[in-house]
């Protein structure tokens, strides 16, 4: 159960943040994005219109895998710098709310904007995709729709990390982009690079932990796997990943991208405002 200083934290935050403009915008722009992608991702081969259901979830992953990140990544900036440069975190951590209410008020409060966020903009694709292809396409779209919720939570947890690292909004905001860039453009490339460098060589058990270290990757895997189209992973080579590599494992492996970011997080956030 929540405490009462953490559900007040949870309520206040989530509406001042549903409030901001730019939030709505991007809910509405992914709707309208994945849309697009759906019904014109095959214009490239001459084709429009819903085609097959695999291609179109592999398109929309790869929307998912470049717009959430940066949402959530965004989002959680300023989510310690706002109370610093107004200097209402000592009156705030003054008052009977721990430390812990406070952290936990926050990071909840946010995640529940960013999953609205997140269902208002695939919800609609998803209802013309079950149209299209029938209720059989239902689970696949439930797990893609929860690993998009746990990969934006991943990434707004460690905004939050960044958040107490970086003192200033502008410095919080230039390495949220940093880590977006690095996540979601440079680290495939340095797994291709690799991979050309071992020539191929590359054990498989460490091809695995390199791709289980960004939840980018871990995203892609569960909804391939979901899909049957496990050969698309990286765009240039088939994976074959080890056996004890199933879904459970995989989920967990994304849960942990949540937990330690907020954890860690919440470590330095008691350290530095309350010692």
């Amino acid at each position: 159960m929540l405490s009462e200083g953490v559900r007040a934290v949870v309520w206040k935050e989530s509406l001042d943040r549903y409030r901001n403009r730019w939030i709505q915008i991007a809910s509405l722009s992914l709707a309208l994005f994945t849309l697009l992608i759906a019904y014109f991702g095959g214009s490239p081969a001459g084709v429009v219109g819903f085609q097959k259901f695999e291609a179109i979830l592999v398109s929309l992953m790869s929307l998912i895998n470049y717009f959430v990140p940066l949402i959530a990544l965004l989002l959680g900036a300023g989510a310690i710098a706002e109370e610093r440069e107004r200097g209402t975190f000592e009156i705030i951590l003054a008052s009977v709310i721990s430390p812990w209410d406070v952290w936990m008020g926050k990071f909840l409060g946010h995640s529940l904007v960013l999953i609205a966020t997140v269902v208002m903009g695939l919800i609609p694709t998803f209802i013309l995709l079950t149209v299209r292809f029938g209720a059989e396409v239902v689970p696949s779209l439930v797990v893609f729709l929860m690993s998009t919720v746990f990969l934006g939570l991943s990434l707004l947890a460690l905004s939050f990390l960044l958040s107490v690292l970086f003192g200033e909004r502008a410095r919080i905001v230039i390495s949220a982009v940093f880590l977006w860039l690095l996540i979601v453009i440079l680290y495939d490339l340095f797994l291709l690079g690799t991979l050309i460098l071992t020539k191929g060589m590359l054990s498989r058990g460490l091809f695995t932990v390199l791709l289980l270290a960004n939840p980018t990757d871990v995203f892609r895997i569960i909804n391939l796997l979901s899909v049957g189209e496990l050969k698309a992973m990286l765009g240039f080579v088939t994976v074959e990943l080890p056996q004890y590599l199933k879904l459970p494992v995989l989920w967990a492996v994304l849960l942990a991208w949540i937990v330690l970011p907020v954890l860690g997080g919440y470590v330095l956030f008691k350290r530095r405002f309350e010692g």
